[in-house]
């Protein structure tokens, strides 16, 4: 997960707790270009799907289009969660 913002704009993640009152997660997400995120959904595995806009500078993984065409292109990226191991 990204600790800070970017160079440029980020989308920003985050998880409150049912009540909204406590944090549960939150990262940034972005390349070194103006990133933003414009829709998520959880898919059934508790992932967080999120689709956006950026204008360069995501790492590619099994990327359809192996490079950046034009000024601006779509992202998808899953995020899992990691849960830390609990200590005995």
């Amino acid at each position: 997960y990204q600790r800070t913002k970017g160079e440029k704009d980020d989308a920003v993640i985050i998880k409150l707790s049912p009540n909204l009152d406590r944090l549960i997660y939150g990262t940034f997400l972005g390349g070194n270009g103006n990133d933003a995120g414009r829709a998520g959904c959880v898919d059934g595995a508790g992932s967080l799907i999120v689709a956006g806009l950026s204008s360069g500078g995501w790492p590619l993984k099994n990327a359809f289009q192996t490079e950046r065409q034009g000024r601006g292109d779509t992202i998808v990226a899953r995020l899992g969660l990691v849960r830390a191991a609990r200590r005995r």
